[in-house]
């Protein structure tokens, strides 16, 4: 009986420890979307009213729209003629 107590200490341990990493990268994931729907929202802004410097801005705004959509894939069959 010894035994079983321990086997179910050692899953609970390891099911708490998934748990916070995935809440940890839950966490991580909302604050990186927030900060980059920021700087678009900030980058679309300045350049509609013309402030600043536009070459920031666009840069700004390509950039992390480009590490916000996915990367393109070509979908490859192969057909036999």
């Amino acid at each position: 009986m010894d035994s079983g107590d321990g086997d179910r200490k050692s899953v609970n341990k390891f099911i708490n420890n998934d748990c916070a990493i995935t809440s940890t990268s839950l966490i991580l994931f909302v604050f990186q979307s927030i900060v980059i729907l920021i700087i678009i929202c900030i980058s679309a802004y300045n350049l509609t009213i013309n402030t600043g410097d536009t070459n920031l801005w666009t840069a700004l705004l390509s950039s992390s729209l480009g590490y916000v959509l996915p990367n393109p894939k070509l979908k490859y069959s192969e057909t036999k003629i």
